[in-house]
């Protein structure tokens, strides 16, 4: 699905499972921690939220989508941030897919 170009992954995910299948561990970002030591806060967390800092200023000016999947509508620590985001960049596409509940293209 990602081919070629640049990504990031921000997960709640907390069993390395993007790690895992090839991901780059330096284009995640585990925003609850991980079950590894990886907590919020922590030195690692900070380096990852650091990536994804960088990365969103990096592409703020280019087109960008935002693809979320499996993120229920009550689920705002990650939801409402990236849609945030999405409203302030002009360029960026908000993608939802939460079956059978949500399905959204911005």
């Amino acid at each position: 699905m990602i081919g070629n170009h640049n990504y990031f992954v921000i997960t709640s995910n907390a069993d390395k499972h993007f790690q895992l299948n090839g991901f780059s561990a330096d284009k995640i970002w585990e925003v609850e921690g991980n079950f590894f030591g990886n907590q919020q806060n922590s030195p690692d967390w900070k380096y990852q939220q650091a990536n994804f800092q960088e990365f969103m200023q990096k592409y703020a000016a280019g087109k960008v989508v935002q693809l979320e999947l499996g993120i229920g509508k009550k689920n705002q620590l990650i939801k409402a941030p990236l849609m945030q985001i999405d409203g302030q960049l002009p360029t960026w596409t908000y993608v939802t897919l939460n079956l059978p509940d949500e399905l959204f293209v911005d």
